[in-house]
């Protein structure tokens, strides 16, 4: 098992790069991009060659789309609002958007997210998997007449494998909203592939913020109304983890910041001190086959480039997520010396 725990500030990306050669990169790019559709009655359309300057980086196809689509979204949102038109923030169903990866039919698309393994890259999924989640809370927060909103990914709760996912069959990534707080709201996603559809390969849970275009502080999200068993059941489970996190919270409060662990994790902790200390002062009388820790650290610095922010100028978190995953695994595979299976990412935290 693989697990991240991913500490950031994004920083104001200053400059815009670009040239004749990464432009013609990006414009192959959106040409071999596939359309991805929603549920919802408005419909996606391409980008055209116009566009193309605006998101220069090494973006996947996924993502770019993705992010076109909500920049005219927003640019359409802006017009409405300078007319005075204001909507109401009324509760609302879900609605289910999906995006496609046609690997039987684009080559290309399939080289870009093919590990050195011949294995799906699971870094580039996620990427999209951060910019799909960040489109479905923009859908859920436009409210007609008012500026578009302004969110942030705030956490990564998990992200699951059920079974492997292939590049031999194509792909499909789907997500909703399944439960909002006063400023939250959490995004669940699913990756279908057949033979196995529609029971699910992955399931990741994101978790986002609405902030006020002005003040930059929480505003309150429009409410949910889950239609299904399937979404009451969805909204119930985020429900009590919204819960379990508030009395956390104030658990934490109470003493001073000190995690209380339960006995039992209190117990295996004196247990691995114990084990570390004869490594440390005595190793002649260790296990052979012990090893520290901090043994199998690895670390890397990296400046992060204008070509790697997200539509809002910061930093993309999906490429924060990639870095992150594809260092553990680095290390994993260098502990192991065989190439680890990723089962499940969990606890992602921005600040």
């Amino acid at each position: 098992m693989i697990r991240l725990g991913l500490n950031c500030r994004r920083s104001i990306a200053c400059l815009l790069l670009s040239s004749s050669c990464s432009a013609l990169q990006q414009t192959h790019l959106q040409q071999k991009a596939r359309a991805w559709h929603s549920s919802a009655p408005s419909g996606v359309e391409g980008s055209s060659s116009g566009d193309d300057h605006r998101f220069v980086g090494a973006y996947t196809p996924v993502t770019k789309q993705l992010w076109l689509d909500r920049l005219k979204r927003a640019e359409q949102q802006q017009h409405q609002a300078a007319a005075g038109s204001a909507g109401q923030p009324a509760a609302r169903p879900p609605q289910v958007t999906r995006v496609e990866y046609p690997f039987t039919e684009d080559r290309f698309l399939l080289e870009m997210y093919r590990n050195p393994w011949g294995f799906l890259r699971m870094g580039r999924l996620l990427e999209d998997l951060d910019s799909l989640a960040g489109s479905i809370a923009f859908a859920h927060c436009q409210i007609p007449g008012l500026p578009p909103p302004l969110l942030v990914t705030a956490a990564v709760d998990a992200i699951e494998y059920q079974r492997p996912a292939v590049l031999s069959a194509d792909m499909t990534c789907q997500g909703q909203v399944v439960y909002t707080g006063g400023s939250s709201l959490d995004i669940r996603m699913e990756l279908l592939q057949e033979p196995h559809a529609p029971s699910p390969s992955l399931v990741a849970l994101f978790s986002f913020v609405l902030l006020d275009p002005d003040t930059k502080r929480p505003a309150r999200v429009p409410q949910l109304q889950p239609l299904t068993p399937a979404e009451r059941h969805w909204a119930a489970e985020r429900a009590a983890v919204a819960a379990a996190r508030k009395a956390a919270r104030q658990a934490a409060a109470n003493t001073h910041g000190q995690p209380q662990l339960p006995a039992d994790k209190q117990q295996l902790l004196q247990e691995a001190l114990a084990a570390s200390r004869l490594l440390v002062d005595m190793p002649a009388l260790a296990d052979p086959l012990a090893l520290a820790a901090a043994e199998t650290s690895l670390s890397n610095a990296f400046v992060c480039q204008p070509q790697q922010r997200n539509m809002h100028g910061r930093i993309f978190g999906g490429f924060l997520m990639r870095r992150a995953f594809e260092l553990a695994f680095a290390s994993t595979y260098l502990f192991a010396g065989s190439r680890p299976a990723f089962v499940r990412v969990e606890d992602i935290t921005f600040r």
